[in-house]
């Protein structure tokens, strides 16, 4: 792209930050016309309560964006008191997303080489609801490319598989029974928009999951309404047959700090 850039001399250079300006101002050898930051409407935006272990950054790939600055700083995660990272692949009708891939790859080796306390587990994002095929692709590929990999989060010997799960596949037994299958090497929990049923969890996902963690009942609730949903869904979850409190007992280290997901407490 700088290549590119080189090759041309634009009439007019607008630029959206004075970061921006100096930099188009070297590519392009000439002055940016002008700065204009972009406009923010607060009214577009929903409060919601402040995650100190929350990281989210929104750009392209170039060196100058330093996204590897931001991965290396895994490094720092220990001293915020984390003993498990969560890391998202998306998967949609044209299979895994490259980037997070080469990037889930490029976590575990800054872990490798820093012989880093954390452990890493990859959560599928399946935007997929048609097709079972490209899923089952993006499981064998975390399969062959991370689960066996030394930082990799196991429980009993076993990889484990978070699910961004938003309800939206529930019922379909025959997709969800390919995802059995191909799963089947894993401990799957989700991470849900909802609550686990107490009753009808087995025709709603068929016993895909030995687990499930209230994501979005956490993320709107107030804070003193957080232990009444963890009741509810270790209750509900006993009811539905799931082995959340056989997964507890048996991985006492990172399974009680995930459960505090969204608490302060909390260390995911």
């Amino acid at each position: 792209m700088d290549k590119m850039d080189h090759t041309v001399i634009p009439e007019a250079v607008v630029a959206n930050s004075q970061y921006a300006a100096r930099y188009l101002g070297e590519i392009y050898r000439r002055p940016v016309s002008s700065v204009v930051y972009p406009g923010v409407d607060p009214d577009l935006f929903v409060e919601l309560p402040i995650d100190p272990n929350l990281f989210v950054t929104i750009g392209q790939l170039w060196n100058h964006k330093r996204v590897r600055l931001l991965i290396e700083a895994i490094a720092t995660f220990c001293g915020m008191g984390l003993d498990v990272v969560i890391l998202n692949l998306h998967v949609d009708a044209n299979g895994p997303n490259g980037l997070e891939l080469v990037s889930i790859q490029h976590v575990l080796d800054i872990a490798s080489h820093r012989k880093s306390p954390l452990r890493f587990v990859v959560q599928l994002c399946p935007y997929v609801i048609h097709s079972v095929e490209k899923i089952v692709q993006t499981i064998e590929v975390i399969s062959k490319l991370f689960s066996g990999h030394f930082y990799y989060l196991k429980m009993d010997k076993k990889p484990i598989l978070f699910w961004f799960w938003t309800g939206v596949l529930d019922g379909n037994r025959k997709l969800i029974n390919e995802l059995i299958k191909a799963s089947a090497e894993f401990i799957n929990i989700a991470v849900s928009l909802r609550l686990p049923h107490a009753i009808g969890e087995a025709e709603s996902t068929f016993h895909l999951f030995d687990a499930i963690f209230p994501f979005s009942p956490l993320e709107l609730s107030s804070k003193e309404n957080w232990s009444s949903i963890w009741k509810m869904a270790y209750q509900n979850a006993q009811q539905a047959g799931m082995r959340y409190q056989k997964l507890r007992a048996q991985w006492s280290g990172c399974y009680e700090r995930i459960e505090c997901i969204g608490a302060e407490s909390g260390r995911v």
